[in-house]
């Protein structure tokens, strides 16, 4: 109990120094300068949050605007784009996540001696590249990446409204491990990574492209399709598993959304094999009573049982197929 009061007391005045921080916007990426190392806590499973470890919280994050609108993963051939400024809301909006994740991970006892300064030696380590990206409305939308070693990779979603200054009332949070990491490999995943487009029922969206990994077993693309709320906040309505290679090597899983109506989609399923020749798989729908709401799957149809199992997703984790459509495959590790 002492350890913990003492971890809450340290969170709070980190937030409040991390809250109060401001982004300078520098002219090109920032030398990596190097850090100091704290002294390692004698105790493997009770590590508390240093203030080596919330002095590297304020690291400058280089921001980027791109000629295609789209961010940038590990790897990317595409020119990175120019440097921008960044909102000194946004800014503290993605930095206090950051505190709040890390004093989870420490009171939950999951960081180690070994691992306790999570190799942030430079401010590098800890906040990648980030972009800004022209939304529709006027808006704005910022995308941070930030790591936290082995505790994982994020993307920090946050948009904006350069009119009046008002940023959204909460950000999005993304695992950003396994598409900044595989990139454009297996030819899975393609550019956009993400992107925006009109629902056939009006609604604005940003769509991620999500690179889904378990293992040997799980390749997949999953389109995830967020729109926002009157406080700007997005949340996830609709996915779909795109493109999700099968597990013999044959080929890939592939799914196509047709338009049928208003709030109303037809996702054709497909397996490709390495030559190009198609079979059809089976197909499912997609209904919504207005924007805004979640779409709920109906209308199922496979050419076999085996092939109904995996209709919608591979992924195990998600076999509820309405809640593939609120939260894709969250299973990360």
């Amino acid at each position: 109990m002492r350890r913990l009061g003492l971890v809450a007391g340290i969170c709070l005045a980190a937030l409040a120094v991390v809250t109060g921080c401001k982004q300078s916007v520098p002219a090109e990426t920032p030398a990596k300068a190097p850090m100091a190392v704290a002294a390692k806590v004698p105790e493997p499973k009770a590590i508390l949050v240093s203030q080596e470890k919330l002095r590297k919280l304020s690291c400058p994050f280089p921001v980027f605007a791109t000629p295609d609108n789209d961010i940038r993963v590990d790897r990317d051939p595409r020119a990175k784009g120019k440097p921008v400024a960044i909102p000194d809301a946004v800014a503290a909006l993605v930095r206090k996540s950051v505190a709040q994740r890390l004093v989870e991970l420490e009171t939950e006892n999951l960081a180690d001696a070994e691992g306790s300064e999570w190799f942030w030696n430079h401010c590098g380590d800890l906040f990648g590249p980030a972009f800004r990206l022209n939304a529709p409305n006027g808006l704005q939308v910022y995308v941070v990446y930030a790591s936290l070693s082995v505790f994982g990779e994020s993307y920090y979603v946050v948009p904006f409204d350069p009119r009046n200054h008002r940023v959204a009332s909460d950000r999005l949070h993304l695992s950003a491990k396994w598409t900044n990491g595989f990139g454009f490999e297996n030819g899975l995943n393609h550019a956009p990574i993400m992107r925006f487009e009109r629902s056939n029922d009006g609604a604005q969206q940003l769509v991620f492209s999500e690179y889904a990994h378990n293992g040997n077993v799980y390749n997949a693309v999953i389109e995830r399709h967020f729109e926002f709320a009157a406080d700007l906040s997005l949340h996830q309505v609709m996915a779909t598993e795109s493109r999700v290679l099968v597990l013999d090597g044959s080929g890939m899983i592939v799914r196509n959304t047709v338009s049928t109506g208003p709030g109303r989609y037809r996702i054709e399923v497909v397996k490709r094999a390495k030559g190009g020749a198609e079979q059809a798989l089976g197909s499912y729908a997609l209904l919504r009573q207005a924007p805004g709401q979640p779409f709920t799957s109906t209308g199922f149809g496979a050419r076999s049982t085996e092939d109904s199992l995996t209709l919608v997703t591979y992924c195990m984790e998600a076999k509820d197929p309405d809640r593939f459509q609120k939260h894709g495959c969250d299973f990360y590790y």
